[in-house]
């Protein structure tokens, strides 16, 4: 694919994350203060988006990029655990939870004590694998692309969570970082 296709391609991805992730969930947050059916099905269009736009820019003879056998089982290590986490973070919290439904409740333990957002952390640290394994010019590219549409899906959400919760919330967010580290300081 031409460098200019690509990047046109990248730029929709971006333009299609921001419309879902600003405009469409926050409207549902703000007027149902959870995601109607509609907004659900629009997150898996941004994400879909996504992975259509990472997969679509594999190559023929993919994986030809051999690594070594250290950096083979450290991507190893990072894809299938990230994957795992994730699922298992989502699990934690619940399946309607992690898509928006209504929360009652705060969630601050399990995968919550370290991480405000551990099922991004486990994505990331799966793509991360994945270029480890099979580094290329395009997955970098896709992972940074990942991490901007996963900034925007958790500044909505964030922006949701503290109209719900307020000074708990805030509470939350001094002890606990966005996604890892140490202490934030709210951000």
């Amino acid at each position: 694919m031409r460098p200019l296709t690509y990047a046109s391609l990248a730029l929709v991805v971006l333009i299609v994350s921001w419309a879902v992730f600003r405009v469409v969930v926050r409207r549902d947050y703000q007027r149902h203060g959870k995601l109607t059916p509609l907004a659900v099905f629009m997150e898996y269009v941004a994400i879909g988006s996504w992975v259509g736009f990472t997969y679509a820019n594999v190559p023929r003879d993919w994986p030809a990029v051999h690594v070594g056998p250290g950096l083979e089982v450290v991507g190893s290590i990072l894809f299938y655990g990230g994957l795992a986490l994730t699922l298992l973070s989502m699990t934690s919290l619940g399946f309607g939870r992690s898509h928006g439904r209504s929360v009652t409740q705060l969630r601050q333990s399990g995968f919550y004590r370290w991480s405000r957002n551990p099922q991004a952390v486990a994505f990331v640290a799966a793509i991360i694998g994945n270029l480890a394994l099979w580094p290329s010019w395009k997955n970098l590219v896709s992972l940074v692309l990942l991490v901007v549409l996963l900034r925007l899906m958790v500044h909505t959400e964030e922006e949701h969570l503290q109209r719900v919760f307020g000074a708990e919330y805030d509470q939350y967010c001094r002890r606990v970082p966005r996604f890892v580290g140490l202490r934030t300081g709210g951000e």
